[in-house]
């Protein structure tokens, strides 16, 4: 097949043939060639060759910048990055072959779509010994070899992501393979499972992702915690049994981000979700970029909340109770939730502010639920405490209370209980990102200092609660200067309501 390059890999291509220090031959191989013949944009560049890798790599940063370091002295793999932190960042990777010359370094890859080349003195060539050609025409996924599942179980999850990614169907042969294969994922370690699942969680259509998973026995696998989930038949008032429940919320958390993007008013009511697009579409920005924020690791909020989505009901077949009149109950499920999730989060090394978010997230999903049952708006007050209680994740479990209230009744929604819903997700939304200072975190009126000075009050847990009662009646409106401030703060303390709360 004649391959047509785009201009800026074919510099970086042309730039390491000219700088190759060595006379053996290298080649662009991997996912950047399967992308290139699909006419996609890619951000990672694996080059082999057989010998000289190492000074390959040091060659390459002289010439055309960046930065480099290496990734593993055993197999001589270094790396360099080009415009690291800016949009177009690439990186490139240098490895000897994995095997003695490249068709057996081709042949212990995963998929044969990810087992081409690209000899870079004739970089329009691709040199396809498995067919990969063939298979990305025919969109299938298939092995490089009988071995390639069990020489590295991860590939059982990024077999997952490459079909969902390139929408392909997977070959039955390959798909026994995945599934023995499946079994060895307990050895491999927490980081590098975590990797591969987030890049599934970056790509649309999660929940079918995750069932994806699930069929090919990697759920239970890596998460034996929901083998009790699949287990619950659909109790009233939810429409689906509670594994099936967990995707459709998936499913519409989803279809609520996609009303976020740009021309996509109105898209709500396709999925069910009417007015939806409407109420959001005030805030879409607000949202968007709230969302896309991501820690030190790189990490996005977004794949967090799915990730929070997906364990919201952990704790439900733990806490089941039926009460004398045969009644379900599922009192503190929530909080049991937060426990097993914990587990999760260590398993897959997530950092520690990443697991508070699934914490606060799993621990307060029903919270939304329970304001929108009130006869009534919810004041500045209970907005205050709503967001006090989330720790700063009001806004992400609003979409997703959306997301779960819909999958629990499906059609059976009726337009009024949808709407106190949607009344408070607006009101805890706009008060997050238009009323923040004012609402959620007000400059306090009096500090510590203050109180003890003028009050006599000793530094401890008296003051302490003192102050928080003042901040949440500034929040509510009903302190709003310094005198107001102090003679709330003597009828906290003639009253003895400071060391009740």
């Amino acid at each position: 097949m004649y391959l047509q390059v785009d201009e800026r890999t074919s510099r970086i291509l042309r730039t390491i043939q000219r700088c190759n220090p060595n006379k053996s031959p290298v080649y662009l191989v991997g996912g950047a060639v399967r992308d290139l013949v699909l006419g996609l944009p890619t951000r990672d560049l694996d080059f082999v060759t057989a010998k000289g890798s190492m000074a390959l790599s040091a060659a390459a940063r002289k010439q055309l910048g960046g930065v480099g370091f290496t990734l593993d002295d055993e197999r001589e793999t270094a790396r360099v990055i080009l415009n690291q932190g800016k949009v177009d960042e690439l990186s490139l990777d240098f490895v000897r072959f994995s095997g003695e010359d490249l068709q057996a370094d081709l042949r212990a890859r995963d998929f044969t779509i990810n087992a081409m080349a690209l000899a870079l003195d004739t970089p329009d060539q691709v040199i396809d010994p498995l067919g990969g050609l063939e298979d990305l025409k025919a969109r299938i996924l298939r092995v490089a070899s009988a071995e390639s599942m069990a020489l590295d179980p991860l590939r059982v999850i990024r077999g997952v992501r490459m079909a969902r990614g390139y929408d392909l169907s997977i070959d039955p042969e390959t798909e026994r393979l995945m599934r023995v294969a499946t079994k060895g994922l307990g050895r491999i370690t927490g980081e590098r499972i975590r990797d591969e699942f987030f890049k599934i969680l970056e790509l649309p259509g999660k929940a079918r992702s995750i069932e994806l998973m699930d069929q090919l026995g990697i759920v239970d696998e890596l998460w034996p915690e929901f083998k009790a989930v699949k287990q619950m038949e659909a109790i009233p008032p939810h429409t689906h049994p509670l594994w099936k429940h967990t995707l459709q919320v998936i499913y519409y958390l989803e279809a609520i981000m996609q009303t976020l993007e740009p021309g996509a008013e109105g898209m709500g009511s396709r999925y069910g979700l009417v007015g939806i697009g409407d109420i959001l579409f005030p805030y879409q920005q607000e949202i968007v970029r709230h969302l896309e924020r991501s820690g030190p690791n790189g990490r996005r909020r977004e794949e967090l909340l799915f990730l929070a989505a997906l364990c919201h009901d952990l704790g439900k077949p733990e806490t089941r109770s039926v009460d004398q009149e045969g009644k379900t109950h599922f009192y503190r499920h929530a909080e049991e939730g937060v426990a097993i999730t914990e587990e999760i989060g260590n398993r897959l090394k997530l950092a520690n502010e990443e697991k508070a978010y699934l914490a606060s997230v799993v621990g307060n999903h029903m919270r939304l639920h329970l304001l929108a049952n009130e006869p009534a708006k919810p004041s500045d007050r209970a907005i205050y405490r709503y967001f006090q209680a989330c720790e700063g994740q009001g806004v992400d479990i609003a979409l997703l209370s959306v997301a779960d209230l819909a999958a629990t009744y499906e059609n059976r929604l009726t337009l009024e209980r949808f709407t106190r819903e949607l009344v408070v997700v607006v009101d805890v939304i706009e008060a997050w990102f238009k009323r923040k200072q004012q609402v959620i975190d007000p400059i306090p009126l009096l500090n510590g200092d203050m109180l003890q000075q003028e009050l006599g009050l000793a530094a401890g847990r008296e003051l302490g609660l003192v102050l928080r009662r003042l901040k949440e009646a500034q929040a509510s409106g009903e302190v709003n200067d310094r005198e107001e401030a102090l003679a709330y703060a003597r009828k906290i303390l003639a009253e003895g309501e400071a060391g009740e709360r």
